[in-house]
């Protein structure tokens, strides 16, 4: 079983080193694609000298692309390279780990091609940013249910995994800067089998969140064309 796991970073290189060196102690036979999305100042080269391993790849763009990019790269060298599956996860301690077991085993199974890591909780509860963050997500599944059916709670996660026929699919498509609900959209208009996986959100360990209020309206109201945009495709002409 070949993994290929996805590590995007931007500005977040105190915690690469912890979090690359547990991937490569729990699964000393995957590969890990750490992608330096512009950080100031490069995370590439202080990652070198720390990860001598042939299986931690470090690539880094010259400017801040945004995830889309990083994850069409990531796609990429996953199909290339002959991966089974490829698992995303952030650089900033958020994601459980542990959980990746969960993620992995309806792929494993075959009872799925996507597995979403559906958070369960909102950190920070009561403050602005949760606030806004709980009635984002809470819209956006609500209008997932009602124009693809979606039983996902949590279109905003960056934690999934996804097999070859997942990735097949997706990685001919130019992908937003913030690209989770394109993912989705795109999973929902084809044949692809989705599945979620709950989990509990850890505490950011390091780096701070670079969304704010009008980056969250935002993305909600780009979210919401980008849902209608991909139902109008469900239709013939």
């Amino acid at each position: 079983m070949k993994i290929l796991f996805f590590v995007p970073s931007f500005n977040d290189q105190a915690g690469l080193p912890e979090l690359v060196s547990e991937l490569v102690a729990s699964y000393p036979e995957a590969t890990i694609l750490v992608i330096d999305d512009g950080s100031e100042p490069a995370i590439f080269l202080p990652l070198h000298r720390t990860f001598e391993a042939p299986h931690v790849v470090l690539l880094r763009l010259a400017n801040n692309e945004g995830l889309g990019l990083a994850t069409s790269i990531a796609l990429d060298y996953f199909l290339d390279g002959g991966f089974e599956f490829l698992v995303r996860l952030d650089a900033d301690g958020q994601h459980p780990q542990h959980e990746i077991e969960g993620l992995l085993l309806a792929l494993r199974q075959e009872e799925a091609d996507v597995v979403w890591g559906e958070r369960l909780n909102n950190l920070k509860a009561g403050s602005p940013k949760a606030v806004m963050g709980s009635v984002t997500k809470t819209f956006t599944a609500w209008l997932g249910r009602a124009i693809f059916r979606s039983t996902v709670k949590d279109w905003f996660t960056g934690f999934f995994a996804l097999n070859k026929t997942a990735a097949s699919i997706v990685a001919g498509a130019y992908l937003e800067r913030y690209c989770e609900v394109q993912l989705l959209c795109i999973f929902h208009n084809t044949n692809v089998r989705i599945k979620t996986h709950q989990v509990q959100q850890l505490d950011r360990k390091f780096g701070k969140t670079r969304i704010r209020w009008l980056d969250g309206v935002m993305i909600m109201l780009r979210s919401t064309l980008m849902m209608f945009l991909y139902a109008l495709r469900m239709y013939p002409k």
